[in-house]
C-alpha cells in the first residue's frame, strides 16, 4: 500500500503540476470534462485546504502521482481521485480511496460520495470493492459508503455549506444564490485506468 500525505496550501504548483500533465482524455473522466489549462489552473487555485482535504502519493523525486481531493460538505465528503497514467495498476488510487475515508471520517463525516463517468472502470471497481452502493443514470455514476465518524472528531468551517443535493439544487434549496455542490468542487472522478 502506498503512503499518502495530506497536502497544505503550500502544495498548489505540485497538484497544477499533477492536474496539468494529465491528458485531455484523462482530464474529461477526472473532472467531467476535457478542461483547458486555465480552467485546471483556476480550479486548482480555488481549493480550500483548510475546509476540505488534498491528499497524495508520491514519487520517489516529490512527484505527486496519484492525487485525492475530499470536498467536505455537512455530513457527506465527495472524493474525486486522479492517477499519472505512468503509477497505474499498482493500487494507488485504491491506497488514495482507503485514506481519502480515513480523512472523511476524521472530519466528522458520516458518507463517502463519488461521481463518475459510467466508463470509468478503474473507478467502478474501486467503489464495488469498497462495497459503496452503486446508481448509475444516463452515462454517469454515483457511488455512496456510510463510513461512521470518529468519536468526539472536531467538525471544520465546512459544516456551514449546504448539502450536495441542496447545492446542486441550487435557489432557495441552497440557500440562496448556487453554491457549488461537492462533485462540482472535485470535479467528476479520476482518471485509473488499471488502477
Amino acid at each position: 500500500m502506498q503512503h499518502v500525505h495530506t497536502l497544505d496550501a503550500r502544495s498548489r504548483r505540485a497538484v497544477a503540476r499533477h492536474l496539468l500533465a494529465l491528458p485531455a482524455a484523462d482530464r474529461h473522466l477526472r473532472f467531467g470534462a476535457a478542461l483547458t489549462d486555465r480552467v485546471i489552473a483556476e480550479h486548482v487555485r480555488m481549493l480550500d485546504f483548510r475546509a476540505d482535504r488534498v491528499l497524495a502519493a508520491r514519487g520517489p523525486r516529490g512527484r505527486i502521482l496519484g492525487l485525492a481531493h475530499v470536498a467536505v460538505a455537512g455530513a457527506t465528503a465527495d472524493v474525486g481521485l486522479s492517477v499519472a497514467a505512468d503509477a497505474r495498476g499498482r493500487g494507488l488510487g485504491t491506497s488514495l480511496f482507503a485514506a481519502a475515508t480515513t480523512a472523511a471520517r476524521a472530519a466528522g463525516c458520516t458518507r463517502v460520495a463519488m461521481h463518475y463517468l459510467a466508463w470509468n472502470h478503474a473507478v467502478q471497481r474501486i467503489a464495488q470493492r469498497a462495497g459503496m452502493r452503486i446508481v448509475q443514470d444516463a452515462g454517469s455514476a454515483d457511488a455512496y459508503l456510510d463510513i461512521g465518524a470518529t468519536a468526539g472528531t472536531a467538525r471544520g468551517p465546512a459544516d456551514a455549506l449546504p448539502s450536495a443535493a441542496a447545492a446542486r439544487a441550487g435557489g432557495a434549496a441552497a440557500g440562496g444564490p448556487r453554491c457549488l455542490g461537492q462533485a462540482e468542487k472535485t470535479g467528476y472522478n479520476s482518471n485509473l485506468a488499471g488502477a
